[in-house]
């Protein structure tokens, strides 16, 4: 993933545009992978990518992994490790700006996993609520508009620790 697009020097336009889309539909194979770990590092690098090279991938291509992590992956129940990376992704992702805004739109849709049934996978989703807080100037949403107000209060009234 971190040499992510690879090209073939000897190779022409052409030919390098469907190594890359080769390579493309290999990382969203990895990343629906049937063993969890696979899944895992999938996300990790994804994430990094969007996060720091989000240039090297087309548009289509962006709202395909977004699709992928936040549909797919981030409800995954095989395991909570594979939706643990999916928020520890995001948690940075929100960090820088560019990445941040790709998240914008997504991350009020993802509200009801303040819930999630794991503790770590929850403190994650909470580690991306305070990211936000703690960097205004990446995204034009505040926290509140991720989690209800409500749902913040309830969940801290079950579970007081991770806040």
């Amino acid at each position: 993933m971190h040499a992510f697009p690879l090209e073939k020097s000897a190779g022409g336009i052409t030919e390098n545009i469907q190594f890359k889309e080769k390579q493309f539909k290999e990382i969203v194979d990895l990343l629906v992978d049937d063993y969890h770990f696979v899944r895992i590092i999938a996300i990790r690098g994804v994430c990094h990518h969007l996060m720091e090279t989000i240039e090297c991938f087309a548009v289509i291509e962006v709202k395909t992994l977004l699709k992928t992590l936040a549909d797919t992956l981030a409800n995954d129940g095989s395991t909570y490790l594979v939706r643990l990376a999916v928020f520890e992704g995001f948690a940075e992702m929100v960090k820088k700006k560019e990445s941040a805004q790709l998240l914008e739109s997504i991350l009020p849709q993802m509200k009801l996993h303040i819930h999630d049934e794991n503790e770590k996978v929850r403190c994650a989703f909470v580690k991306i609520l305070q990211n936000v807080k703690d960097h205004p100037d990446t995204m034009s949403i505040k926290y509140w508009d991720i989690v209800p107000i409500d749902h913040l209060a309830a969940r801290l009234e079950v579970n007081p620790i991770i806040f």
